[in-house]
Parts: C-alpha cells; sequence; structure tokens
C-alpha cells in the first residue's frame, strides 16, 4: 500500500500475517501481527513481532510503500515445513507459504525483511526515483521517474523485466497497480497492470516481450480499480462514484455514489473500503449495497480475500482486531456489526450525562464537548475526507469560479503541516493542480499577509519546498502580479519584524511597570486602611471599657437608712398654701 497517511495497515497475500503502524512520529518501527485460525485470530502481544527501522540505519518517515511478497515454492525446495491433510482418503502434500515484508524508501531503496521483520533479505537501490510501487506473488513491480517500469524478484539484486511506457507516458501518473484477471484473454500470469493518470486509465498486458495496451477508459480522477473473479466486470473507484464496465465491450453498466479509498473483488460481489472506515458491498445487478460492514466507534481499515471468505481489520484502542466473515454470511445480513456490544460514543456520553445530571456543571460539559470535536477532527476518517472534498473541489475548480469553496478546504484549521505535506506529495501531482492551488494561497496571503491563519502560510512554503512553480503560474500576468505583490509585503514584513518586536517589548515593559505600580498603590492604601481601623479599634474599646467600669460601681453600690433605688418626688408631699 502506497503511504498517503502516516497509518500502516496492509495483509500478507495470505493474510496470515497483519504490518501495522499506528501513525505515531515518534516511532520508528513497524508491527508485524501472526494471525492463526486456531485462536480464532486473536493477538497475543507476545507473539507480535517487530522491524525496527533505527536497527537498521532505516527511518519509518521515509518509507513511500509496505507490501508484501509471497514464495510457497521456496519452502519446499529448502526443507521448509509443511503440512497434511486428508482429501478423498489420499493424502496431499501442501507447501506452507512463507512471506516477505517489502519497504521502498523515497531514496529508492527497495528492502525485502524475513517473515518476522527482524532480518533483511534483500536491498536494491534503482538509480531514478520510484514514484509507484506494486507487488503480486514473489515480484515487486515499480514505476519510476523515467517511465520505466520494472519487475523485479524479492530476493534478487537485478530485475526480471524492464520495459517503458508507451501509453501514459509524459502524463501524471497518480495509480499503479497489479491486477489478478482470468478472463478469456489472460495471460500466462493471469495478470494485467493498471496505470491511472489524470483523465485516463490504461490496462497494460506486459507478459509480452513489447508490452501493450489492451485497454483504455476515459475516467477522471481514479484511485482504485479491479476485476471480477471471472474477468467479465472492471470496476473503477474515483472520489465519489463507483463504476463498473462491461471489459469486453467497455461500456459502463452499473454505477454507485460512494466515496471510496479502496476497492477489491470477491466473486461476483465489490468491496468498498470507504473514507469513512467503513466496508459497503456491492453488487452489479442491485442499485444499492447489497451489506455494509462497520465497526461500531471505530473504523475499518483493511480487508483480504481469502478464497470465499473476507479477512477484516478494525482498530480498537490503537491496536488491531480481526475476524473471518464467509461471503454467504455478508450476503445473509444487511448490516454486520464487528464489535457488536460496544456502545457508540453518543450512547456514552448520554448515559454518563443522565447518570451525573444533578451534580455535573455546565462547564465541564462543554470541555468534555471540545474533547470531542477535538478527536474526531483529528480521526482518520475525517482525515480523508478532508482530503477528498480538497481533490473534488479543486478538479471542478482549475481557476474558472469562484475561489471560495477551495479557499474554505485549505485554510480549514484541520490541516496540519504533517497532512499538508502527505496531500502535496501524493495528490498534487499534476501542474494544473500545482497551479491552482499555489495561485490561490498566493492571493489569500497578497490580500491579507498578517492573517492569523498559518494554515495558508504553510500550504505556500511546501508546495515551494517540495514542488517546481509551474510554467503556468511563471508566465501567466494575474499569478506572477500576486507574486510580485506577496514578495514585496513579505519583504516589508520581515525587515520591519525586529523593530515591531522591539515596540511589543517596550510596551510589555510598560504595562508590566504599570502593573507594578497600580499594586503597590493599591498595597499602601490597604496599610493605611488598617491602620485607621486599628486607632479605631483602640478608641471603641477605651469607651467600653470606661462604660463597664462606670456599670460595675453602680452595680456596686448599697443601700442604707432605708433607701432604695424608688425615686419620690418632694413636691409631691409639699403643702400647697391657701389664698
Amino acid at each position: 500500500m502506497s503511504l498517503d497517511s502516516n497509518l500502516v495497515a496492509t495483509f500478507s497475500q495470505d493474510a496470515s500475517q497483519f504490518a501495522f503502524h499506528s501513525g505515531s512520529v515518534q516511532k520508528n518501527s513497524i508491527d508485524i501481527y501472526p494471525l492463526d485460525a486456531s485462536n480464532n485470530y486473536n493477538v497475543n502481544s507476545s507473539l507480535v513481532n517487530n522491524v525496527d527501522y533505527e536497527s537498521h540505519d532505516l527511518k519509518a518517515s521515509d518509507i513511500l510503500y509496505v507490501g508484501w511478497c509471497s514464495d510457497a515454492d521456496d519452502n519446499t525446495q529448502n526443507g521448509g515445513r509443511t503440512k497434511r491433510k486428508l482429501e478423498n482418503d489420499e493424502e496431499v502434500q501442501k507447501a506452507r507459504t512463507e512471506n516477505f515484508f517489502i519497504n521502498v524508501f523515497k531514496d529508492g531503496q527497495i528492502v525485502t525483511f524475513s517473515t518476522t521483520g527482524k532480518d533483511i533479505i534483500n536491498i536494491f537501490r534503482n538509480k531514478d526515483a520510484i514514484k509507484a510501487v506494486d507487488t503480486y506473488e514473489g515480484h515487486i513491480w515499480t514505476y519510476d521517474s523515467d517511465d520505466c517500469v520494472k519487475k523485479l524478484e524479492y530476493n534478487k539484486t537485478k530485475p526480471v523485466k524492464t520495459f517503458h511506457l508507451i501509453d501514459g507516458k509524459g502524463e501524471d501518473v497518480t495509480h499503479f497497480q497489479i491486477l489478478k484477471y482470468e478472463g478469456e484473454n489472460s495471460n500466462e500470469d493471469g495478470i494485467f497492470l493498471a496505470l491511472v493518470t489524470e483523465q485516463k486509465v490504461y490496462i497494460i498486458d506486459p507478459s509480452k516481450r513489447r508490452p501493450t495496451t489492451v485497454a483504455t477508459f476515459e475516467m477522471f480522477g481514479a484511485l482504485s480499480c479491479t476485476f471480477s473473479d471471472d474477468g467479465k466486470y472492471f470496476s473503477i473507484a474515483t472520489i465519489d462514484t463507483l463504476t463498473v464496465y462491461d471489459f469486453e465491450t467497455k461500456e459502463a453498466v452499473q454505477s454507485w455514489d460512494t466515496q471510496a479509498e479502496r476497492i477489491g473483488s470477491v466473486r461476483d460481489l465489490i468491496f468498498v473500503l470507504t473514507v469513512d472506515g467503513k466496508i459497503s458491498v456491492f453488487k452489479v445487478t442491485e442499485s444499492e449495497p447489497v451489506s455494509a460492514i462497520v465497526a461500531t466507534n471505530s473504523e475499518v481499515i483493511d480487508f483480504k480475500q481469502i478464497d470465499n471468505d473476507v479477512m477484516i481489520a478494525w482498530l480498537n484502542v490503537n491496536e488491531p482486531n480481526f475476524k473471518l466473515l464467509s461471503v454467504d454470511n455478508i450476503l445473509g445480513n444487511k448490516e454486520i456489526i464487528l464489535n457488536e456490544g460496544v456502545e457508540s460514543t453518543e450512547q456514552n456520553i448520554y448515559h454518563h450525562v443522565e447518570d451525573k445530571q444533578e451534580d455535573k456543571s455546565i462547564e465541564d460539559e462543554i470541555t468534555k464537548q471540545e474533547k470531542k470535536e477535538k478527536t474526531k477532527k483529528l480521526s482518520k476518517s475525517e482525515q480523508t475526507g478532508l482530503n477528498v472534498r480538497l481533490v473534488k473541489a479543486l478538479s471542478k475548480d482549475q481557476d474558472q469560479s469562484d475561489n471560495m469553496p477551495v479557499m474554505s478546504l485549505l485554510s480549514s484549521q484541520s490541516w496540519n503541516e504533517e497532512r499538508i505535506i502527505s496531500f502535496i506529495d501524493t495528490q498534487l501531482v499534476t501542474e494544473s493542480l500545482v497551479g491552482s492551488v499555489l495561485n490561490k494561497v498566493v492571493t489569500a496571503l497578497d490580500e491579507d499577509v498578517w492573517t492569523e491563519n498559518d494554515t495558508l502560510r504553510l500550504w505556500l512554503k511546501w508546495i515551494l519546498l517540495l514542488r517546481n512553480i509551474p510554467n503556468s503560474t511563471m508566465h501567466d500576468k494575474k499569478p506572477k502580479k500576486h507574486m510580485k505583490h506577496l514578495k514585496s509585503s513579505l519583504k516589508t514584513s520581515s525587515e520591519s519584524l525586529p523593530i515591531l518586536l522591539g515596540i511589543q517589548g517596550r510596551l510589555d515593559l510598560l504595562n508590566k511597570q504599570a502593573q507594578l505600580r497600580e499594586e503597590l498603590s493599591l498595597l499602601s492604601v490597604d496599610e493605611a486602611a488598617d491602620n485607621v481601623a486599628i486607632d479605631q479599634g483602640d478608641n471603641i474599646n477605651n469607651i467600653e471599657a470606661t462604660e463597664t467600669a462606670e456599670n460595675k460601681d453602680e452595680d456596686d453600690m448599697v443601700y442604707i437608712n432605708g433607701e432604695n433605688d424608688v425615686f419620690v418626688d418632694a413636691n409631691d408631699f409639699t403643702p400647697v398654701p391657701e389664698k
């Protein structure tokens, strides 16, 4: 699989092993999970092998492609292990397939690791930059910048076959795939090569001395393709549709609206791994999906056909889980839930709020919701969906309509530097797309060079670093004018930056001084108020003490000679003189 994102998730050709890397930048290794039907494909962590790139002076971040090669004959020739089983009272000896983990790096190195990933079996270095890779059985197929296709054995340093492309030469190749074909005109190898450009899909027979193009399909933005098991139908997935053609007549016989990431055929069914981490199952004779495979609160990350069964891998808290489903089981259910019994995120939140509604504050609920939204933005399905929407908007726009739909996607806060680099490397592969994005970003920055949104500046930085400026942009007056204005604005900004930083430093210092003065003045007022309060307190205490003493003296008085506390006015007893 080509690494459009940091996530590595791919089955070996017999689905007995699974390579996985969660996408952590700090982790310089890939885990290899052994899968065994005897324990229902449950993985014991102690049995997981590890490809340690640091020990081989390699970096996982430099990987362009990962895949698998297999060699069933290699075991029998070298005394490898075999298994025996009885079929119709006859003993059948069946060789055990050995898998080899293939890594292709950006510098042109093709490294073959052993089945456990601990040892390097072979290293091949291509002189030209490798643009696309695929594997089939024991061979590695590469397409490089010289329009050269090479067929390599996993354990050899010389190509088995080399040829240059005729159809598709000079075009920007967006996808490269080896397809199993068992139709009427199949070759001895039973494979065709699919070469996908921006506008066409070429089907090439590579078995002949001079490879020939057996079919051409006009299709914009193809992402993945597959033949039906009988070779009658050929399916192509684009960013928003899945179309099935009759391979003999080249006529479209069925089409569905779906956002596919990868497709594959099993019998007369087409399995589509969608951008939101689900599998939709289609049948040519049906206008709607016949089944869907989902993982509650998680994502399906890969699938692989094994005879009439399908092996599914999905994420369970950053660890892969596996399940083998029969085709009959899939057809018998409209929807299959892989981790049935696990509550969805919405249900968990509802029950949590319901149980603690009385004592839960509004602030905690808001924080919880913000965390949920942030996690959703960083999920794989949302990231892939944003990529698909941007590609679709660019394909419809091409600098001929309003910039707003594209600009709103380009300036989205969901982008980060790593995702922008990945998108430029995998999606902006034609001059027209590079020029379209560059012109829009430059125009937006020219209008507001001081924008607080760093996303547009990251787009400009990495487009200039990873891609050459298209001729259309260099010679077109309007983009050239915007580039000149932006360069002038950036120059002025860079020259004024030290002055502004000095002014900002002085303002910060004055602000701190003002705050300190205010704090000191408040402190002085508080001390004066405390002193006044103390003085007033002393006076009040003295008055209270005096009153208490007087009251005490009065209480201690003793009355004698019949005096008491009853007051009698003497005038009441004085006789009034007669007139």
